[in-house]
Protein backbone atom coordinates (compact mmCIF):
# COMPACT_ATOMS: atom_id res chain seq x y z
CA UNK A 1 0.00 0.00 0.00
CA UNK A 2 0.99 3.71 0.16
CA UNK A 3 2.36 5.04 3.49
CA UNK A 4 2.70 8.40 4.71
CA UNK A 5 6.53 9.76 5.04
CA UNK A 6 6.75 8.60 8.04
CA UNK A 7 4.88 5.23 8.61
CA UNK A 8 4.30 6.03 12.58
CA UNK A 9 2.39 9.03 11.36
CA UNK A 10 -0.70 9.73 10.59
CA UNK A 11 -1.87 10.30 7.02
CA UNK A 12 -2.78 13.71 6.41
CA UNK A 13 -5.17 15.39 3.63
CA UNK A 14 -3.03 15.94 0.57
CA UNK A 15 -0.06 14.29 1.89
CA UNK A 16 2.23 12.44 -0.79
CA UNK A 17 2.12 9.37 -0.29
CA UNK A 18 5.19 6.33 -0.87
CA UNK A 19 5.27 2.78 -2.05
CA UNK A 20 5.38 0.61 1.23
CA UNK A 21 5.23 -3.09 1.76
CA UNK A 22 4.60 -4.72 4.92
CA UNK A 23 3.89 -8.36 5.85
CA UNK A 24 2.68 -10.27 9.37
CA UNK A 25 3.43 -14.30 9.98
CA UNK A 26 1.41 -15.63 13.33
CA UNK A 27 1.47 -19.42 14.73
CA UNK A 28 -0.42 -20.00 17.33
CA UNK A 29 -1.07 -22.94 19.58
CA UNK A 30 -3.37 -24.32 21.80
CA UNK A 31 -3.71 -27.33 24.50
CA UNK A 32 -6.74 -27.73 26.67
CA UNK A 33 -7.02 -30.95 29.70
CA UNK A 34 -10.21 -30.79 31.45
CA UNK A 35 -10.63 -33.42 34.96
CA UNK A 36 -12.49 -32.51 37.15
CA UNK A 37 -13.03 -29.39 39.20
CA UNK A 38 -9.42 -29.57 40.05
CA UNK A 39 -7.86 -29.36 36.95
CA UNK A 40 -8.52 -27.32 33.65
CA UNK A 41 -5.79 -26.50 32.09
CA UNK A 42 -5.27 -24.25 29.04
CA UNK A 43 -2.28 -23.23 27.55
CA UNK A 44 -1.00 -21.09 24.55
CA UNK A 45 1.90 -20.85 22.87
CA UNK A 46 2.51 -18.18 19.99
CA UNK A 47 5.05 -16.74 17.30
CA UNK A 48 4.78 -13.56 15.46
CA UNK A 49 7.04 -11.57 12.88
CA UNK A 50 5.78 -8.68 10.96
CA UNK A 51 8.27 -6.63 9.09
CA UNK A 52 8.01 -3.26 7.40
CA UNK A 53 9.53 -1.49 4.24
CA UNK A 54 9.35 1.77 2.44
CA UNK A 55 8.05 5.13 3.03
CA UNK A 56 9.76 8.71 2.07
CA UNK A 57 13.16 7.43 3.90
CA UNK A 58 13.15 4.02 2.41
CA UNK A 59 12.44 2.59 6.72
CA UNK A 60 12.86 -1.06 7.16
CA UNK A 61 12.05 -2.93 10.27
CA UNK A 62 11.55 -5.80 11.50
CA UNK A 63 9.50 -7.29 14.80
CA UNK A 64 9.14 -10.55 16.51
CA UNK A 65 6.81 -11.26 19.40
CA UNK A 66 7.07 -15.14 20.97
CA UNK A 67 5.16 -16.01 24.15
CA UNK A 68 3.38 -18.47 26.15
CA UNK A 69 0.13 -18.62 28.22
CA UNK A 70 -0.37 -21.50 30.99
CA UNK A 71 -3.26 -21.68 33.44
CA UNK A 72 -5.39 -23.91 35.38
CA UNK A 73 -8.80 -23.11 37.12
CA UNK A 74 -9.85 -25.07 40.11
CA UNK A 75 -13.65 -25.04 41.33
CA UNK A 76 -13.49 -25.43 45.48
CA UNK A 77 -17.21 -25.01 46.09
CA UNK A 78 -18.57 -21.60 45.92
CA UNK A 79 -14.91 -20.29 45.18
CA UNK A 80 -13.40 -20.25 41.37
CA UNK A 81 -9.60 -20.24 41.07
CA UNK A 82 -7.49 -18.99 37.72
CA UNK A 83 -3.80 -19.24 38.28
CA UNK A 84 -0.79 -19.41 35.84
CA UNK A 85 2.15 -17.55 34.31
CA UNK A 86 2.95 -16.06 31.11
CA UNK A 87 6.39 -14.95 29.38
CA UNK A 88 6.73 -12.67 26.54
CA UNK A 89 9.87 -12.49 24.57
CA UNK A 90 10.41 -9.01 22.09
CA UNK A 91 12.91 -8.01 19.59
CA UNK A 92 12.80 -5.45 16.95
CA UNK A 93 15.77 -4.64 14.62
CA UNK A 94 15.76 -1.21 12.06
CA UNK A 95 17.71 -0.78 9.11
CA UNK A 96 18.84 -2.35 6.03
CA UNK A 97 22.06 -2.90 6.79
CA UNK A 98 21.01 -3.91 10.60
CA UNK A 99 21.91 -0.11 12.47
CA UNK A 100 19.54 -0.71 15.53
CA UNK A 101 18.16 -3.42 17.95
CA UNK A 102 16.37 -3.71 20.87
CA UNK A 103 15.21 -6.97 23.00
CA UNK A 104 13.46 -7.04 25.63
CA UNK A 105 10.72 -9.70 27.63
CA UNK A 106 8.02 -10.05 30.39
CA UNK A 107 7.15 -12.91 32.76
CA UNK A 108 4.11 -12.46 34.58
CA UNK A 109 2.88 -14.98 37.41
CA UNK A 110 -0.87 -14.34 38.78
CA UNK A 111 -3.71 -15.78 40.57
CA UNK A 112 -7.41 -14.47 40.34
CA UNK A 113 -10.08 -15.56 42.49
CA UNK A 114 -13.93 -15.77 42.51
CA UNK A 115 -16.04 -16.31 45.71
CA UNK A 116 -20.09 -16.35 46.15
CA UNK A 117 -20.22 -15.13 49.42
CA UNK A 118 -23.99 -15.29 49.10
CA UNK A 119 -26.45 -15.95 46.95
CA UNK A 120 -26.49 -11.78 46.16
CA UNK A 121 -22.95 -11.02 46.91
CA UNK A 122 -19.47 -12.18 44.38
CA UNK A 123 -16.20 -10.85 45.32
CA UNK A 124 -13.42 -11.21 43.10
CA UNK A 125 -9.26 -10.76 44.63
CA UNK A 126 -6.30 -11.36 42.85
CA UNK A 127 -2.74 -10.85 42.71
CA UNK A 128 -0.11 -10.60 39.65
CA UNK A 129 3.82 -10.46 39.56
CA UNK A 130 5.76 -8.68 36.78
CA UNK A 131 9.16 -8.50 36.28
CA UNK A 132 10.00 -6.88 32.56
CA UNK A 133 13.78 -6.43 31.35
CA UNK A 134 14.69 -4.50 28.52
CA UNK A 135 18.52 -4.30 26.69
CA UNK A 136 19.22 -2.27 23.76
CA UNK A 137 21.82 -4.89 21.85
CA UNK A 138 22.86 -2.76 18.39
CA UNK A 139 23.01 1.10 18.47
CA UNK A 140 23.76 4.06 15.77
CA UNK A 141 27.74 4.99 15.85
CA UNK A 142 27.44 8.08 17.83
CA UNK A 143 24.45 7.36 20.13
CA UNK A 144 26.45 6.39 23.10
CA UNK A 145 26.11 3.44 25.78
CA UNK A 146 23.64 0.77 25.59
CA UNK A 147 20.77 1.27 27.82
CA UNK A 148 19.30 -1.43 30.17
CA UNK A 149 16.32 -2.14 32.62
CA UNK A 150 15.67 -4.93 34.58
CA UNK A 151 12.43 -4.05 37.15
CA UNK A 152 9.31 -5.80 38.44
CA UNK A 153 6.08 -5.19 40.70
CA UNK A 154 3.26 -6.95 42.65
CA UNK A 155 0.03 -5.57 41.55
CA UNK A 156 -3.86 -6.51 43.51
CA UNK A 157 -7.22 -6.42 42.44
CA UNK A 158 -9.98 -6.41 44.28
CA UNK A 159 -13.86 -6.26 43.77
CA UNK A 160 -17.43 -6.79 44.93
CA UNK A 161 -20.84 -7.45 42.92
CA UNK A 162 -24.09 -7.20 44.29
CA UNK A 163 -27.17 -8.54 42.97
CA UNK A 164 -29.77 -5.60 44.35
CA UNK A 165 -32.70 -7.53 42.61
CA UNK A 166 -33.27 -9.58 39.85
CA UNK A 167 -32.84 -6.33 37.13
CA UNK A 168 -30.47 -4.49 39.10
CA UNK A 169 -26.72 -4.89 40.03
CA UNK A 170 -24.33 -3.23 41.90
CA UNK A 171 -20.38 -3.02 41.81
CA UNK A 172 -17.24 -1.36 43.03
CA UNK A 173 -13.59 -2.74 42.47
CA UNK A 174 -9.85 -1.56 42.62
CA UNK A 175 -7.28 -2.68 40.59
CA UNK A 176 -3.31 -2.34 40.00
CA UNK A 177 -1.19 -3.01 37.12
CA UNK A 178 2.81 -2.14 36.22
CA UNK A 179 4.70 -1.93 33.22
CA UNK A 180 8.36 -1.63 32.58
CA UNK A 181 10.03 -0.27 29.51
CA UNK A 182 9.16 -1.95 26.60
CA UNK A 183 10.78 -2.27 23.06
CA UNK A 184 10.18 0.56 21.11
CA UNK A 185 8.57 1.08 17.37
CA UNK A 186 11.06 0.21 14.32
CA UNK A 187 11.14 3.85 12.98
CA UNK A 188 12.03 5.93 16.59
CA UNK A 189 14.79 3.51 18.39
CA UNK A 190 17.59 4.97 15.69
CA UNK A 191 17.84 8.71 17.01
CA UNK A 192 21.52 9.98 17.96
CA UNK A 193 20.79 13.36 17.17
CA UNK A 194 18.94 13.20 20.46
CA UNK A 195 19.92 10.32 22.71
CA UNK A 196 18.97 6.77 22.25
CA UNK A 197 20.06 6.27 26.18
CA UNK A 198 17.31 4.86 28.79
CA UNK A 199 17.68 6.91 31.92
CA UNK A 200 19.58 4.91 34.57
CA UNK A 201 17.20 5.71 37.22
CA UNK A 202 13.65 4.70 35.42
CA UNK A 203 11.20 3.48 36.88
CA UNK A 204 8.11 1.49 35.67
CA UNK A 205 4.74 2.55 35.16
CA UNK A 206 2.14 1.83 38.35
CA UNK A 207 -1.41 2.38 37.97
CA UNK A 208 -4.25 2.72 40.27
CA UNK A 209 -7.98 2.18 39.15
CA UNK A 210 -11.08 2.80 41.27
CA UNK A 211 -14.33 2.34 39.55
CA UNK A 212 -18.24 1.99 40.66
CA UNK A 213 -21.15 0.88 38.59
CA UNK A 214 -24.89 0.33 38.23
CA UNK A 215 -26.10 -1.87 35.98
CA UNK A 216 -30.08 -2.72 35.12
CA UNK A 217 -30.94 -5.66 32.23
CA UNK A 218 -34.22 -7.42 31.29
CA UNK A 219 -34.86 -9.59 28.63
CA UNK A 220 -34.54 -6.79 26.29
CA UNK A 221 -32.75 -3.71 27.62
CA UNK A 222 -29.30 -3.65 28.87
CA UNK A 223 -28.11 -0.52 30.78
CA UNK A 224 -24.71 -0.15 32.82
CA UNK A 225 -23.22 3.51 34.03
CA UNK A 226 -19.52 3.23 35.72
CA UNK A 227 -17.59 5.75 37.07
CA UNK A 228 -14.18 5.49 37.17
CA UNK A 229 -10.85 7.19 38.54
CA UNK A 230 -7.34 6.02 37.51
CA UNK A 231 -3.95 7.85 38.44
CA UNK A 232 -0.39 6.47 36.33
CA UNK A 233 2.27 7.13 38.65
CA UNK A 234 6.42 7.66 36.80
CA UNK A 235 4.84 7.11 33.21
CA UNK A 236 7.34 6.72 31.17
CA UNK A 237 8.10 8.87 28.30
CA UNK A 238 9.76 10.02 25.12
CA UNK A 239 11.13 13.37 26.14
CA UNK A 240 12.70 13.59 22.73
CA UNK A 241 15.29 16.69 23.40
CA UNK A 242 16.01 15.82 26.77
CA UNK A 243 19.75 14.21 28.20
CA UNK A 244 17.92 10.41 27.91
CA UNK A 245 15.47 9.80 25.61
CA UNK A 246 13.15 7.69 27.59
CA UNK A 247 12.58 8.68 31.61
CA UNK A 248 9.70 9.13 34.04
CA UNK A 249 7.69 12.55 33.14
CA UNK A 250 5.14 12.25 36.16
CA UNK A 251 1.78 11.44 37.28
CA UNK A 252 -1.27 11.32 34.90
CA UNK A 253 -4.88 11.18 36.61
CA UNK A 254 -8.05 10.51 34.82
CA UNK A 255 -11.52 10.64 35.94
CA UNK A 256 -14.84 9.83 33.89
CA UNK A 257 -17.63 8.08 33.45
CA UNK A 258 -19.32 5.71 30.75
CA UNK A 259 -23.05 5.34 30.10
CA UNK A 260 -23.78 2.10 27.67
CA UNK A 261 -27.31 0.42 26.71
CA UNK A 262 -28.44 -2.51 24.59
CA UNK A 263 -31.90 -3.07 23.01
CA UNK A 264 -32.82 -6.31 21.77
CA UNK A 265 -36.05 -5.39 19.11
CA UNK A 266 -37.07 -8.43 17.32
CA UNK A 267 -34.00 -9.16 15.00
CA UNK A 268 -32.25 -6.18 15.88
CA UNK A 269 -30.10 -5.67 18.23
CA UNK A 270 -28.92 -1.23 19.10
CA UNK A 271 -26.51 -0.32 20.81
CA UNK A 272 -25.38 3.02 22.10
CA UNK A 273 -23.07 4.55 24.47
CA UNK A 274 -21.45 7.99 25.72
CA UNK A 275 -18.14 8.51 27.61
Amino acid sequence: ADFSARPNWHVQPGETLYASEAERETYVANYALHQGNLLSVEATLYDTSSSFSGGRFDWFTEISSTGFDVRNTSQLGDHRLVYGVDYRDDQVDSGDPLNAREEGNVLGIYAQAHSQLTNQLLLSYGVRYDDYEFEQKVLPGDAGEPSKFDDSDISLNAGLSYELTEHWVLGVGYAEAYRGKEVGDGFTIEKPSVGVAVDNDLKGETVSNIEASAEYSDENLNVKLAIFESKIDDVIFNQLYSGNLYDNAGTVETSGFELDMAYRWGNFNIFAGYS
